[in-house]
């Protein structure tokens, strides 16, 4: 009942929370997919169930995931090295951030791109150049504007800011930027989230996860500040996310350690203990069906996808029998 009442009670993150509860909580864990050979970077999912897995390594291909098949390079892009970001603009359509980019951070021009992909005809998914990001210097996480799904954000991690781009237009502009969004070594923000008029982003070379009021286009409110929302107990926050369903709880996953953290609106951290398989963790996103919008799938770049049943922090029942594991020796290629 406790962590019932735990969950229930989590409406809109506030507080600064410096201290530490740490909580720890065992829940149902399974490895559902794994090409050995690939780096998963980020997903995305349908409105379908399916979940479609941002291919850093190799090659810049989406892979599908259903529940029994991962199909290897739903569809490529040729024309970059790299695939970072995936977000879902308007249903079953999807901004992806590509770039030539190298791991490290380097001062090339002229080497992210922005794609539109439209997933409604399945026969046919033709990747459309949108726009060139010139300036950019380290692409990471990208978000749609709630309400305004013409308009993404795609954070830069080397220059510490945020790109506003119009998928409709092309035009490219700064979108945020603020102290809190950059670093005095290698990485900056990374991923970001638009949650209750607030823009939400973690920071790669820091354990704060910060927060900032936009308007409904997705531009920060004049005279906003940053506020620090929580300081968690690990180093490299990869990504963040909401939910299940509604709920505003706020979930985080680390990279090297592969913790996964959720935080209520008393500041509370509960600490998710963490199988092997969470290591290098990416990406994180819950699912959106009836079936799985308790699941909380989480890539990585040893080519995993783990789901983490969440249902435990409600009523106790379990709904993850229903998931496959598809595991693979080689990447497809």
């Amino acid at each position: 009942m406790a962590l019932l009442r735990w969950l229930t009670s989590c409406v809109a993150l506030s507080a600064i929370t410096t201290a530490y509860t740490n909580v720890p909580v065992s829940l149902p864990t399974r490895l559902v997919a794994w090409s050995p050979t690939d780096w998963f970077e980020d997903i995305a999912v349908r409105p379908n169930g399916n979940l479609l897995l941002a291919n850093l390594k190799y090659a810049p291909s989406i892979y599908e995931l259903t529940d029994s098949t991962l199909d290897f390079d739903r569809f490529r892009i040729n024309s970059v090295k790299q695939l970072v970001g995936i977000t879902e603009t308007t249903p079953d359509v999807f901004a992806l951030v590509g770039t030539n980019h190298s791991l490290s951070i380097n001062h090339a021009t002229n080497s992210s791109v922005v794609f539109k992909v439209d997933c409604n005809d399945n026969a046919s998914i033709e990747p459309q150049l949108i726009a060139r990001l010139p300036e950019a210097v380290m692409p990471s996480g990208v978000t749609t504007v709630p309400g305004n799904p013409r308009i993404v954000l795609v954070a830069d991690s080397g220059l510490g800011l945020l790109w506003r781009v119009d998928m409709e237009t092309g035009k490219v502009s700064v979108g945020a930027q603020v102290p809190e969004m950059r670093s005095r070594v290698a990485g900056g923000i990374s991923a970001v989230k638009i949650r209750n008029d607030y823009l939400w982003w973690t920071n790669l070379s820091g354990n704060g996860v910060y927060k900032i009021r936009v308007d409904k286009g997705g531009n920060v409110i004049q005279g906003a500040t940053a506020e620090l929302v929580v300081h968690l107990p690990s180093a490299r926050l990869e990504d963040l996310t909401f939910g299940p369903g509604d709920e505003d709880t706020l979930w985080v996953v680390t990279g090297a350690d592969g913790q996964v953290f959720a935080v209520n609106s008393e500041g509370d951290i509960l600490y998710i203990v963490e199988p092997a398989d969470l290591v290098d963790a990416t990406a994180v996103v819950f699912g959106r069906t009836e079936r799985d919008f308790k699941m909380l799938y989480v890539t990585t770049r040893r080519g995993k996808v783990v789901v983490i049943d969440t249902t435990g922090l409600g009523d106790g029942a379990s709904h993850n029998q229903n998931l496959c594991q598809v595991k693979l020796q080689s990447g497809g290629k």
